[in-house]
């Protein structure tokens, strides 16, 4: 640690006065060893006076001794002083010497630097002044090459004009030759579309009779309509008539009536099987409960506490409660609290219970006895006659749907007919508009034509001649610039020589001056060592000098080789060591038990004082601000060895007087004593000898260390003009380094305007190269003007006989103009006549447009009609499906052996595997069809056909369209039991539906048409 550092915990944790400090920490450790100390100290003093006749007698000695010891510690401290002075002197002038050879060789160096910037900056006035001229003659070869450009452009666009006027005047002739065959040709085409005209109007007078048929169809259609609806309106209401009056047919005897069922409640009691073969006997079966109404019918029927067995059972499948017709159970069920339960032994049969504590359905052993109530359909076999009758009228009727939705699809075809029609007649007459005044326009431009003609043919020829002289003057004038250019690229060649060997010039001088930096960067370094060093030595020196200094400042005490001066301020302890440094000292360090008498002896009055010590918190030990740590510690030590010391003296010093206290002994001490007494005489002369030489040599040292410090005095005078110089060698340096980076920037510059010069040079050898090119090309051009220009000449010449040609047709033309004037006559008369059959033929059109319109208003009208029709139709049609369900109901027998009632249909399961088709043939040999699922009692009921896992067909696909699933009826699907996931149409191959047997209500699933399933049929 520096002995000029501290640690920086003293002045943050102990901002303490001195006081506070003292009763601190130092407090803490001295509160334990006060009370030794003091009895050490009074013991001391007790043994102190024990000894003070012995003290007495060996002070003078002592003083001597002391006196000598000091003399001779100076003395070898001078000396060691003197030969640290000498080597430092020594080592200060070589390197003040060394300083000056560098200092010299540095001024050589700038000097030499100075002369390379100079000349470096000469080269590169003279490379701006090439780039200059340079840039100058690039922009002068620019000009010359935008002003060759515009030229060729301006050659080019009159060649180019030249041509396209060529082209025109060829084109136009050509052009008046083909519109007069056109003339011609449109008149032939005016007599042809007056005949057509003619002939479409006889068309359209067609159209309008068919149209007019079309109008009375459509009126009888509606009538028919008018008819069908008000007969299918009788129809309904007889219908009607009929189902009330079925739903009003009484039961027979004993049976009793509710809707249109007929319940009978059995007189004897007896077993569930027993009870339905008895039902069955009476043509009905147990009853089947599907509503609250029947339940609360049928427990009014019943007598109280009473059960009674109802058609309801899960013998099958345990806890799958089915009816006897095979349907289970749906959203409507009354079992009783806690029901079924299946208590004890199999309950698989159902009754209904009425009972003051119990009301409705109970699982009971199939079993036990009790009445059962039977149901059937109410019997209306007496109204035979009249269901035949209603299945005639209804087969009549549906044959008058059927025609009249052919009679709706013929009149939906034809009025698309008229449609077509009506716009292909508009479309001809738009077009005959159009051809009628394209001729008109034609012939007006044929005049035109024929005269502008003419005199373009003689500007054509003027032109062309100008033409011709000014390429002459711009092929001369092409010559004259393409000299030029080649001058230009050999002056160019030349600059590029120039500045490429300038470029190579410039590279040199960089190198050299990047080696001479580089060197200058070493010395740099160099003399920042050898100033470190001196600055060093310099420090040593002033701490020397002042060790050496004979007489303290004033207020400052010496002792040994060290200065010390006690503070008078209170200040807190790191504002005493601030104090310190301001007199160029620190807090004292205390060292040696000398030294911390000497320091003790300092302090005169009973106040604390500061010393140099602190505690040091990462180490957490005790340091002095030297950096030493702490040796000499604790007072008390010491006092205690010094009464030891006492203590053993006093002792030695009674034994040796217990021992020697007779005469003899006393007259031998007295003898030695005076010996001793001369001895010391004679030692003292031999040391007042040595202290005059002490003093002369210290005279001497005197005499040497002023020397020296006038030596330092001159050294510090050296050292201050090594530094002045040394600055001005850094300004220097650095005004160098400046020039360095403004030459190093204008060199960038030069670079940059070197490169910029090198692509303008490749620019311009591309202008160069392409203006050699344009050059060929406009060679070429010239050769082929040339040719172009014999070709004209020859087209002159070509032109004068056409010219003569033209004349001789243009006396053709005007023949044929007094032709064409004639026939003019002849085709205005023919349009007048023309326009007048348009007037008629547009009044006829007014006619039957008023006419169309009438008859699209009746069409609407009975498009309106129609469709009030069809919605009526649609009503009835729905009224007519729902009465011949009700009346299939009404007319439901059992079904055949081996199929299975729900509802109103049978059912029967195929067990041979087929494909779907062949089992839909199979069904419709049967006199089915495959099964249509309308409802999830139906779904359910045909789960439970099926054994478990099972899969069979039902009548459903999308083979006609892909995703569209439709019943084998043609209706589609409204209710669907797909399965999850389904339909997937696996690999676009699954095109019929299957249903999957579960223990629920099952699932349908598509799968392809080829599979071999069973199947189910309904009917």
């Amino acid at each position: 640690m520096d002995p000029m550092e501290i640690d920086d915990s003293v002045h943050t944790k102990w901002d303490l006065t001195r006081e506070s400090l003292i009763t601190g920490d130092l407090q803490k450790r001295k509160s334990n060893y006060r009370c030794l100390s003091v009895g050490l100290g009074f013991l001391c003093a007790v043994l102190l006076l024990g000894n003070v006749a012995q003290l007495i007698y060996c002070k003078s000695s002592g003083a001597l001794t002391a006196e000598r010891g000091k003399f001779e510690a100076r003395l070898c401290n001078l000396t060691t002083e003197k030969s640290q002075l000498q080597q430092n002197y020594n080592s200060l002038k070589q390197e003040g010497d060394q300083l000056q050879m560098n200092y010299n060789s540095l001024k050589q160096e700038g000097n030499q630097l100075q002369m390379n910037y100079n000349s470096l900056k000469q080269e590169g006035d003279q490379l701006q002044m090439n780039y200059n001229s340079l840039k100058q003659e690039g922009d002068q070869l620019q000009q010359n090459f935008n002003s060759l450009r515009q030229e060729g452009d301006q050659l080019q666009m009159n060649y180019t004009d030249m041509q396209k006027t060529y082209d025109d005047l060829r084109r136009e002739k050509d052009d008046l030759q083909a519109e007069f065959g056109t003339l011609r040709a449109n008149r032939d085409e005016l007599q042809r579309s007056y005949t057509s005209l003619k002939s479409e109007k006889d068309q359209l007078q067609k159209s309008m009779d068919a149209l007019q048929t079309l109008y009375n169809t459509l009126q009888r259609g509606k009538d028919q309509l008018t008819t069908d609806y008000s007969n299918l309106t009788t129809v309904k209401d007889q219908l009607e008539k009929t189902v009330k009056k079925i739903k009003d047919w009484p039961c027979e005897t004993g049976w009793t009536k509710f809707g249109t069922s007929c319940y009978y409640v059995t007189t004897l009691k007896k077993n569930w099987e027993t009870s339905r073969n008895e039902c069955i006997a009476r043509g009905a079966d147990l009853a089947i409960i599907g509503s609250s109404e029947e339940q609360t019918f049928i427990n009014e029927l019943l007598l109280p506490e009473v059960h009674a067995w109802i058609g309801l059972t899960d013998s099958a499948v345990e806890k799958t409660w089915l009816w006897v017709d095979h349907t289970p159970i749906t959203r409507y069920s009354f079992w009783g609290p806690g029901q079924p339960n299946s208590l004890d032994v199999e309950q698989d049969c159902a009754e209904t219970v009425k009972m003051s504590t119990f009301l409705g359905w109970n699982d009971e052993d199939c079993g036990a006895e009790n009445v059962g109530i039977c149901e059937k359909d109410n019997n209306f076999e007496a109204s035979t006659a009249e269901i035949e009758k209603f299945e005639a009228r209804l087969s009549n009727l549906t044959t008058e749907k059927d025609k009249l939705q052919i009679n709706y699809y013929d009149l939906q075809r034809e009025r698309a007919e008229v449609q077509t029609n009506f716009s292909l007649v508009r479309k001809d007459r738009d077009e005959l508009k159009r051809e009628k005044d394209q001729l008109s326009a034609d012939f007006k431009n044929l005049t035109t034509i024929k005269n502008q003609s003419e005199e373009m043919i003689e500007s054509v020829r003027g032109d062309l001649t100008k033409e011709k002289e000014e390429l002459q003057s711009y092929c001369n004038n092409m010559q004259t610039s393409l000299d030029s250019v080649q001058r230009d690229r050999d002056e160019l060649q030349r600059n590029y020589t120039l500045l490429k060997s300038q470029k190579d010039q410039l590279q040199r001088s960089k190198d050299a001056l990047q080696t001479r930096h580089d060197t200058l960067q070493r010395e740099k370094d160099q003399l920042w060592t050898d100033y470190s060093s001196l600055y060093a030595a310099r420090d040593e020196l002033t701490k020397e000098l002042n060790k050496l200094k004979a007489p303290c400042e004033t207020g400052w005490k010496k002792f040994g080789t060290s200065l010390y001066c006690v503070s008078t301020g209170k200040r807190v302890w790191h504002q005493s060591r601030d104090d310190c440094f301001t007199k160029g000292a620190d807090l004292v360090s205390i060292n040696s038990r000398e030294e911390q008498d000497f320091v003790s002896g300092l302090v005169t009055s009973s106040e604390d004082f500061w010393i140099g010590l602190y505690y040091k918190l990462p180490e957490r030990t005790w340091m002095w601000v030297d950096g030493n740590p702490v040796t000499f510690t604790c007072v008390f030590v010491g006092l205690g060895l010094l009464c030891a010391v006492l203590l053993a003296a006093n002792v030695g010093q009674l034994i040796y007087y217990h021992r020697f206290s007779h005469p003899t002994s006393a007259d031998l001490m007295q003898t030695n004593h005076s010996s001793e007494a001369d001895h010391l005489q004679s030692s003292r002369g031999a040391l007042t000898a040595e202290g005059e030489e002490f003093e002369g040599r210290l005279s001497n040292l005197t005499t040497k260390k002023d020397q020296l410090q006038q030596n330092y005095n001159s050294l510090n005078q050296d050292r201050d003009q090594l530094q002045q110089n040394y600055n001005s060698l850094n300004q220097e340096k650095d005004q160098l380094q400046q020039n360095y980076n403004s030459l190093n920037q204008e060199k960038d510059q030069l670079q940059q305007n070197y490169n910029s010069l090198n692509q303008e040079k490749d620019q311009l050898q591309q202008n160069y190269n392409s203006l050699n090119q344009e050059k060929d090309q406009l060679q070429q051009n010239y050769n082929s003007l040339n040719q172009e220009k014999d070709q004209l000449q020859q087209n002159y010449n070509s032109l004068n006989q056409e010219k003569d040609q033209l004349q001789t047709n243009y006396n053709n033309l005007q023949r044929e103009k007094n032709e064409l004037q004639t026939k003019f006559t002849m085709i205005t008369t023919n349009r007048d006549e023309l326009q007048r059959n348009y007037s008629a033929l547009k009044s006829e059109k007014d006619q039957l447009q008023k006419s169309k319109d009438a008859l699209q208003t009746s069409y609407d009208t009975l498009q309106r009609e129609k469709d009030q029709l069809t919605t009526d139709y649609s009503n009835l049609t729905t009224v007519k499906d729902q009465l011949e369900k009700t009346v299939n109901k009404m007319k439901a027998r059992p079904c055949e052996t081996g199929w299975e009632k729900f509802d109103t249909s049978c059912y029967y399961v195929s067990t041979a595997n087929k494909n779907w088709t062949r089992s839909r043939d199979n069904c419709i040999a049967k006199g089915a069809d495959l099964v249509i699922i309308d409802s999830r009692e139906e779904q359910s009921f045909i789960n439970g056909l099926l054994g478990a896992g099972v899969n069979a067909w039902i009548g459903l696909t999308d083979s006609i369209k892909e995703g569209t699933w439709m019943w084998v009826d043609g209706t589609p699907v409204t209710n669907s039991f797909w399965q999850e996931g389904q339909p997937n149409s696996y690999e676009g191959n699954q095109d019929c539906g299957e249903i999957v047997q579960s223990e629920q209500i099952g699932g349908w699933n598509d799968d392809g048409c080829f599979a071999d399933n069973p199947s189910i049929c309904e009917k």
